[in-house]
């Protein structure tokens, strides 16, 4: 299941964990399986880091982190998935082999999980410079006994011995093959300098791969890049150790470290989002693709810790400017809490936003409740069809057409539309809440798999009930009658009105709420929550939605059968897919749900705390 928080106006920002230094690759998610470990790392490892990271990883107990998830069931079902059989084929599987096994000659031991396990010490620190170059710097406490144990360290009469800060480094380089090129650099529909391509432009044939590392004390340091090690030692060989030309007296990472919990948590991720966010490569492989919320902020960080229930996030996000009437800062918090007490248990997926726009509010009201037609989507990749016939250039009858004429009046569903803008533009919409739910068994024999939307409208006064139906029977009549046949409202038992069959819509009004349907039932068990008060405790929030994985499941893979026909006999004359891959929704996407089925629930709500824009994520287990 994928949320859509585009129209939120908040923008989110999932956590990348178990790092593989060979192949400088982070993977997304594995954290939920972690167990207990220390604090994260303290400031003073980023006072050693060079300055110009681009996102950095803090742990105060790495080994232990790794160690959990290579053991874990999580991993184990994962890496049998058909999701990753689909991955290891993927061009960017593969460029990442390449590298890692580049790094491998360098190194000249095998760079794989046996290599991370062998260099995961407790409190540890790790910065990423160059997406496309892959150049990384790690720093992690390791007792002088382990280090003796460390194969690359082992390796060290191969290297080539440097001095830095009067620390000796090894270093060792081997040529790599052709570097890959940079993505399309206007991916995701923003324009890019040319400067700011170029930092990701194609790497000359003749690039290396180093592998640099180096002790001092118990502190191990490991490096993809000469110059990024040497400056490394010099920091942490500093006779005051401020580090005041380094990573911690970066504006960015020190402005977001002043606002992050005095309680680090497990894991601790910081990003100077506004140099990541003009990196070709993130901007196609980012699978949100929100770059344009991403815009307004300059740098995030993230904390991971761990209760009895599951893991919690706690994120920051730091505004790209200071000016108080930015649109990151222009963010209003609202009681959403009084929303989301109206969710019926069991409810698939419910989203409460504060004070949305009318273009929102009718955009979400026409994709869940009005509009019966299929949804279109233009592929962004394909081009368009080239018009190979000679174009009539101009008839005698338009010598009578005016130009200066108005457009003619919009009719059909363009009249529908506005006539519900109109009434949306006098209400002063506060809040609003969607929610889906779907049937309470599974119809195996069924093809449709059903699913019920509600919205919930809170206005700054109460609406007239006459002008709310007329509205929405004017916005559902393009789709149903060329007259007026099916859109009347009759009363029913609960005090709210319903449609007629042709198109299900129930509708109640209850002081200063509008509460619309297309399901009776679950219209009524929302009313029947009227009652119930929110928690005393609650903080007003931009942005506060919900996710029955659980329970969601069994729908969600039924679902994705369906559409990829798997719940029919396999037939000897239907063709495979030409790249191998398995169906996507069926069978890749599906068993990435099932490795992961621990996963009952998930939590989010983002909040505006002054300047700076704070959200929580829940994971529940």
């Amino acid at each position: 299941m994928i949320f859509n928080f585009k129209r939120a106006r908040v923008p989110t920002l999932p956590w990348v964990l178990t790092i593989s230094l060979s192949a400088g690759l982070a993977f997304a998610g594995t954290m939920h399986w972690f167990g207990q470990v220390q604090t994260a790392a303290s400031p003073r490892l980023a006072a050693w880091m060079p300055p110009g990271a681009l996102l950095t990883i803090e742990s105060g107990d790495f080994a232990k982190l790794v160690q959990q998830w290579q053991t874990s069931p999580e991993q184990r079902a994962w890496l049998a998935s058909e999701n990753y059989a689909a991955f290891s084929r993927s061009r960017l599987f593969g460029r990442l082999q390449e590298a890692q096994a580049e790094f491998a000659g360098a190194a000249g031991v095998s760079v794989d999980k046996n290599f991370l396990a062998g260099v995961a010490g407790q409190q540890s620190f790790f910065a990423w410079y160059d997406i496309g170059k892959l150049q990384v710097i790690y720093i992690t406490h390791m007792a002088p006994e382990v280090q003796k144990r460390s194969k690359l360290l082992n390796q060290a009469g191969r290297f080539e011995r440097r001095e830095a800060g009067g620390v000796p480094f090894f270093v060792h380089s081997g040529i790599a093959g052709p570097q890959e090129a940079a993505p399309d650099a206007t991916a995701n529909g923003a324009s890019m300098t040319a400067d700011d391509a170029s930092q990701d432009a194609d790497s000359p044939s003749d690039e290396t791969r180093s592998v640099a590392f180096a002790t001092k004390g118990e502190w191990l340091v490991l490096a993809t890049d000469e110059q990024l090690i040497a400056r490394t030692l010099e920091l942490m060989s500093a006779a005051d150790a401020a580090g005041n030309d380094s990573l911690a007296a970066q504006s960015w990472y020190a402005d977001a470290l002043a606002r992050a919990p005095v309680q680090a948590g497990k894991l601790r991720m910081a990003i100077d989002l506004s140099r990541v966010i003009r990196s070709p490569h993130f901007r196609t492989y980012w699978i949100q693709q929100n770059i344009t919320e991403l815009s307004h902020y300059r740098a995030a960080l993230c904390d991971l810790y761990q209760d009895a229930s599951g893991f919690r996030e706690e994120r920051i996000l730091l505004p790209a400017t200071h000016d108080e009437d930015s649109k990151a800062a222009s963010l209003q918090n609202a009681d959403l809490s009084s929303l989301t007490v109206l969710v019926p248990p069991g409810s698939a997926v419910y989203r409460a936003v504060a004070h949305p726009s009318e273009q929102d509010v009718l955009a979400t009201l026409n994709d869940k409740l009005l509009r019966r037609s299929a949804w279109g989507a233009a592929d962004s990749n394909a081009a368009p069809h080239a018009i190979l016939s000679t174009p009539q250039a101009g008839r005698d009858s338009d010598l009578e057409t005016r130009i200066d004429e108005p457009d003619t009046a919009p009719t059909g569903a363009q009249n529908a539309e506005q006539t519900l803008q109109t009434l949306l533009n006098t209400l002063q919409v506060n809040a609003m809440l969607t929610l889906e739910t779907h049937a309470a068994t599974i119809q195996t024999s069924s093809t449709w798999i059903p699913f019920h939307a509600a919205i919930v409208l809170e206005l700054g006064q109460p609406p007239d009930p006459k002008a709310v139906q007329s509205a929405l029977s004017e916005a559902i009549r393009p789709d149903l009658t060329a007259g007026a046949l099916g859109t009347a409202w009759t009363p029913v038992a609960g005090g709210f009105l319903i449609t007629s069959d042709a198109h299900p819509l129930v509708l109640a009004v209850d002081g200063k709420r509008v509460l619309i349907a297309n399901d009776p039932d679950l219209l009524k068990a929302i009313l029947s929550r009227r009652q119930i008060h929110p928690d005393a405790h609650a903080i007003p929030a931009l942005l506060m939605t919900g996710f029955d994985a659980s329970g969601t499941r069994p729908f969600f893979l039924r679902w994705t059968a369906i559409v990829d026909g798997l719940d029919k006999a396999p037939s000897t004359n239907q063709p495979s897919p030409d790249d191998g891959n398995p169906p996507f929704l069926g069978k890749n996407i599906a068993s990435l749900s099932n490795a992961f089925r621990q996963y009952s629930a998930e939590k989010f709500t983002a909040r505006q705390d002054g300047e700076i824009v704070r959200q929580t994520v829940d994971y529940v287990f």
